[in-house]
């Protein structure tokens, strides 16, 4: 067993913040700190609308959320379920195609 169900449950409690914070559009310094606008202002992207805005902060609430929800799935079940792992795994690749499928088709670049 690489991880205990300790680490789990303080990356689901981690990603339950984040999905809060961007579920309340909160989370724009964190989404630029991430995108490196902060840091290199010499960079040139193309403005978003703020609705754009917020349908990322939206998109990324509801991934961090249902990664949340699978950390703590897996923390209940590990010892107990020898599959949970991979039902875990498989539902990490789904929500990251669906996140991307998402982001290219309605947010754009």
């Amino acid at each position: 067993m690489l991880f205990t169900s300790t680490f789990d449950w303080i990356f689901a409690a981690i990603m339950l913040a984040l999905a809060i914070v961007f579920l309340l559009g909160k989370g724009g310094k964190i989404l630029d700190a991430f995108s490196g606008k902060s840091t290199n202002s010499m960079r040139v992207e193309k403005k978003k609308s703020p609705e754009q805005q917020a349908r990322y902060q939206r998109i990324m609430g509801i991934f961090c959320l249902i990664l949340a929800i699978d950390e703590m799935f897996l923390a209940l079940t590990m010892d107990y379920l020898t599959w949970a792992p991979y039902v875990s795994i498989a539902v990490v690749i789904a929500d990251l195609i669906l996140f991307v499928v998402y982001v290219k088709k309605y947010i754009g670049n």
